[in-house]
């Protein structure tokens, strides 16, 4: 693999981690709006590798350095974030989620709506977090790509969560034993990206077995960003 690509790995897997550890202490000391936020910032910064992953296969790895390119587009990668997930969600795109968790808004006769994430709620995007970037971590990369600081600081993590939340590590792995066959994220997170593709992957569960190959055909020939629009993964 380039060497590139594992640099990129790898540094979004760092500081995904080093946001759900920051979203752990605060959970601990009852901070509950803001480990909530840091939470999906965590799925959001995870998300770009399913961006690298899609341009990669497509030879257009130079389109990420663009600022105005997927990578940078927060709505791109909350779409992504919402479709590898299993929380069920209110009619509220996840910027907006993100948002009341973090700013205090104006509501009717101007009251001010103050952020008040419940704790079971916060616990429940925590695990979801977790949950979420680990499995990337596992299956949407070959780590024989990763370098062996990232290697350290994903087992550093767990041994985290195994001191700090045992029990959100535990539920999580009760969940991952409940998934079923039919769920997106084992028919698609658990497949290991080094013997896949993950587009072809992508497109078979969204146009079914029989009629992916036209619409991979049509994709290959976009750019990255026309791309993920025609995917539905970009506004």
């Amino acid at each position: 693999m380039n060497k590139d690509i594992s640099n990129i790995y790898g540094a979004i897997f760092q500081n995904a981690f080093k946001k759900l550890k920051a979203a752990t202490v605060l959970y601990s000391n009852e901070l509950y709006d803001s480990s909530y936020f840091l939470s999906i910032i965590a799925e959001e910064e995870v998300s770009k590798i399913i961006i690298v992953n899609i341009a990669k296969e497509t030879g257009k790895l130079s389109e990420l350095e663009i600022r105005s390119s997927a990578y940078y587009n927060h709505n791109v990668k909350q779409k992504i974030a919402l479709s590898y997930n299993t929380l069920e969600r209110p009619e509220r795109t996840l910027e907006q989620i993100k948002q009341s968790s973090l700013y205090v808004g104006i509501g009717k006769g101007t009251e001010p709506i103050i952020p008040n994430i419940p704790q079971e709620k916060c616990y429940a995007e925590l695990q979801n977090a977790i949950d979420t970037v680990i499995d990337f971590a596992f299956t949407k990369v070959d780590t024989n790509s990763l370098d062996e600081k990232t290697k350290n600081t994903i087992e550093d993590f767990k041994k985290f969560i195994d001191k700090h939340c045992p029990e959100l590590r535990k539920q999580i792995k009760e969940r991952h034993e409940k998934d079923t066959a039919d769920n997106f994220k084992n028919r698609i997170l658990k497949m290991v990206y080094s013997k896949t593709n993950f587009l072809i992957l992508f497109l078979k569960y969204k146009y079914g077995e029989d009629n992916y190959k036209p619409h991979f055909d049509k994709v290959k020939r976009m750019g990255l960003d026309e791309m993920l629009k025609y995917l539905d993964l970009k506004k």
